[in-house]
């Protein structure tokens, strides 16, 4: 009966450890990003506020490559977005954005935004500011292309317009 005993428990414990819960290592962030970025570094870009008053923001060169790393860094990474946002996102018809003309039959134009302060890279939520870092990549290439800074700010239409390259 004592051996008995002692095997349940034996058994019991065994069981038990080998149910505890594996430490699970805080997920990295992504690392990928292709080898060759046309267009970096960029310079910086000027947006405009609000369609009523001539207010602008001035996005450093510096912020933009931080942005668009981190886009791509995302997508290359199992088309991860930015927190609960949808970003990166792509364009489904980037023909239709003035400026973008030349991209028709493009699949791989994607958008990031960019926060009002000009230092902290979007990673999710409601982006801060109007404006997006445009650029093209295929998944898993190591090539990219920066293509410029649009912005729909204070727009009712909520189209979009290329900001002035400084």
């Amino acid at each position: 009966m004592q051996f008995t005993n002692l095997f349940f428990d034996i058994l019991a414990t065994a069981t038990a450890v080998s149910a505890v819960p594996t430490p699970v290592d805080p997920r990295s962030p992504p690392t990928i990003l292709p080898k060759n970025i046309e267009g970096f570094p960029p310079n910086d870009w000027e947006c405009k506020t609000s369609q009523k008053k001539p207010t602008t923001v001035t996005f450093s060169g510096q912020y933009i490559k931080d942005t668009v790393e981190f886009g791509l860094q995302l997508r290359d990474n199992g088309d991860n977005k930015a927190g609960n946002s949808k970003y990166p996102e792509f364009f489904t018809h980037p023909e239709s954005i003035p400026g973008l003309e030349g991209y028709a039959g493009e699949t791989n134009i994607d958008h990031f935004p960019l926060n009002y302060d000009g230092k902290t890279v979007f990673t999710g939520g409601t982006p801060t500011s109007d404006a997006r870092v445009v650029y093209q990549h295929t998944v898993k290439s190591d090539n990219a292309k920066f293509i410029g800074v649009w912005t729909h700010a204070g727009r009712k239409d909520g189209k979009f317009e290329k900001c002035t390259e400084k």
